[in-house]
C-alpha cells in the first residue's frame, strides 16, 4: 500500500481521513475506505510526482485532489480548474488549494456523470485558466472505480446493520426509573456542563495552526439557552490565534450540552457559563 497516498488523502481531504482505512489496492490505485466515504488515489513519476485522488461519497457526491511537490496553491483560495478526459470537459470553475509542506494543489467537486468518463478514459488533463498544467494516465482507473463502488456497499451495509440495531431498542424507555426519583429542590442554578471532556479532540486542531506549531488558551463565555444547548459564544481573552479562537467557539456552539439555568423559583431561563480551551500541539 503507498503510505504516501495515504498522507495525501489525510491533506486533501482531512475530515474524510480522520477514520480512513485501507480496503483494496487495483491497477495501483490505493482504495481506502472511511464512514461515509471511499477514495482512491494514484501517485504518477515525474517533476514534483503529482497525486491524484477521487473521492465519492455514500450520497454520489465526486471530489477530485490533484497535488504536486512543485506547486504552490493557497490554502482555501480558489483556482479555475478544467479536468478534462480525453475530450470532455469538466469543471472550467472554482476549485480550492490545499496541501501540506510537502506537496500542494486543489480539489473540486464535481458532477455524477464524470464517474463514467473518468472510469473509460485514457488520459486526464488539467488545466488552470487556459495553461495545460499536467496530464496523467488513467490506467486502472475502470477497475479502481469498481473497487471504490463495493466500498460503497459495503458502508452501506455497515450503516443499515447499524440502523437495525439501533430499532430494536429504540422503543424502550432510556431510564424506567426517572419517574421514581424524587425531583431536585427548586432554586437558582447556573448552567451545568455534560461531558465537557467531549467537546473536542486534536482532530480539531486548526490545520495551518498544527503546521505552524502555535499554541494558547482561549477563555471563552457562553449564553446557554432553556434547552440547555449554547446560543451564542465570544471569546473573553484570546489565545493569541484568531484562528483557535474561531475553532473554540464553532467546537463550543455545536457540541456543548448543559443543565440549563434556574431562577429562584426553579423554572427553567437562559444563562451564562465561562470556560476555556487549551490548544496544545498533540504529541
Amino acid at each position: 500500500m503507498n503510505k504516501y497516498l495515504i498522507g495525501f488523502a489525510a491533506l486533501v481531504f482531512p475530515v474524510q481521513a480522520q477514520a480512513s482505512e485501507f480496503f483494496a489496492e487495483r491497477g495501483g490505485w490505493t482504495v481506502m475506505q472511511s464512514d461515509d466515504s471511499c477514495t482512491m488515489g494514484m501517485e504518477y513519476a515525474g517533476p514534483g510526482s503529482t497525486s491524484l485522488l477521487l473521492m465519492k461519497s455514500l450520497d454520489g457526491g465526486l471530489t477530485v485532489g490533484v497535488q504536486n511537490a512543485n506547486w504552490s496553491a493557497k490554502d482555501d483560495a480558489e483556482y479555475d480548474i478544467t479536468l478534462m478526459v480525453d475530450e470532455t470537459s469538466f469543471g472550467g470553475g472554482k476549485s480550492f488549494g490545499y496541501g501540506g509542506y510537502k506537496s500542494r494543489g486543489f480539489m473540486t467537486l464535481l458532477a455524477p456523470e464524470f464517474e463514467a468518463v473518468f472510469g473509460a478514459g485514457d488520459s486526464l488533463h488539467v488545466f488552470l485558466g487556459s495553461e495545460r498544467i499536467d496530464q496523467l494516465s488513467l490506467d486502472g482507473t475502470a477497475g479502481a472505480l469498481e473497487q471504490v463502488n463495493r466500498c460503497l456497499v459495503k458502508l452501506r451495509a455497515i450503516g443499515d446493520a447499524a440502523k437495525r440495531e439501533k430499532a430494536r431498542w429504540e422503543h424502550l424507555p432510556a431510564d424506567p426509573f426517572a419517574s421514581t426519583v424524587p425531583a431536585p429542590p427548586t432554586g437558582p442554578r447556573n448552567p451545568i456542563p455534560q461531558y465537557a471532556e467531549n467537546w473536542g479532540s486534536t482532530n480539531d486542531y486548526p490545520s495551518r495552526a498544527l503546521r505552524e506549531g502555535r499554541e494558547g488558551i482561549a477563555f471563552y463565555e457562553v449564553t446557554v439557552g432553556m434547552d440547555g444547548r449554547v446560543i451564542s459564544c465570544r471569546i473573553a481573552q484570546t489565545s493569541g490565534h484568531a484562528d483557535l479562537d474561531e475553532s473554540t467557539c464553532r467546537n463550543v456552539s455545536r457540541r456543548g450540552r448543559f443543565n440549563p439555568a434556574l431562577d429562584l423559583s426553579g423554572k427553567l431561563i437562559e444563562g451564562v457559563w465561562a470556560g476555556q480551551t487549551k490548544w496544545e500541539i498533540p504529541d
